[in-house]
């Protein structure tokens, strides 16, 4: 082999080994830079699920605090709204009291209950018992007749001009008083027993609406 054909084969030689490293050295940049790409790809995924996570959870946070003020709001406007009621009812209770007085069956189950009363708190007699001025002579003494069953023993009943409606019965240190000034005398008890008489009227009505709309 001459000279020349020697340094040409050193030449390709060369020129071969230099090709085998270029391509190697592509394949190892394109790989790196394959991996990268893959490595930048996953995580802006992961980037985007954190946002999308957070977002979510602000939203959840937001929805959360917006219905927690909208609950405050309701029970503040509920509140108002029973409080209204029971103060009209308050204001329209001594009426409605004084009609129902003036009705002789309501008025037969008042006495009634009053004496009931009087029988268990007060010792069995005699009693005094003031009724309003107008009350009849008639029920004055089927009143009278009715105390003394219960005692066993006479008692006083005296027209009261200050007794609008019911009866005041009393002994020696003890006293029903089931007159209409005695019985709204606790506006604030009367108040507290509206209100959860309004609250219970309405979760019966708001569980019929639910019953009615519900499907078959």
């Amino acid at each position: 082999m001459t000279l020349e054909q020697n340094e040409r084969a050193l030449v390709e030689l060369v020129e071969g080994a230099c090709a085998r490293r270029r391509h190697e050295i592509l394949e190892a940049a394109r790989r790196e830079a394959d991996a990268l790409r893959r490595d930048a790809h996953a995580e802006a995924r992961r980037a985007m699920r954190r946002a999308f996570e957070a977002e979510r959870h602000l939203t959840r946070e937001r929805i959360e605090a917006a219905q927690a003020h909208l609950d405050t709001r309701q029970r503040a406007a509920t509140q108002q709204r029973s409080a209204a009621l029971a103060a009209t009812a308050l204001r329209l209770l001594p009426a409605g009291l004084l009609a129902r007085w003036r009705e002789p069956a309501a008025r037969e189950a008042w006495i009634g209950r009053a004496l009931a009363a009087a029988q268990h708190a007060l010792p069995r007699g005699p009693w005094r018992v003031a009724h309003p001025v107008d009350l009849a002579e008639g029920e004055r003494s089927r009143l009278a007749a009715a105390i003394a069953a219960r005692t066993g023993t006479p008692s006083t009943l005296s027209a009261d001009p200050r007794v609008d409606a019911g009866l005041l019965i009393a002994t020696d240190g003890a006293s029903i008083d089931a007159t209409l000034a005695g019985l709204l005398a606790d506006r604030a008890d009367i108040g507290a027993r509206l209100l959860d008489r309004i609250a219970a009227l309405e979760s019966r009505e708001a569980a019929h609406v639910v019953n009615v709309g519900s499907p078959p």
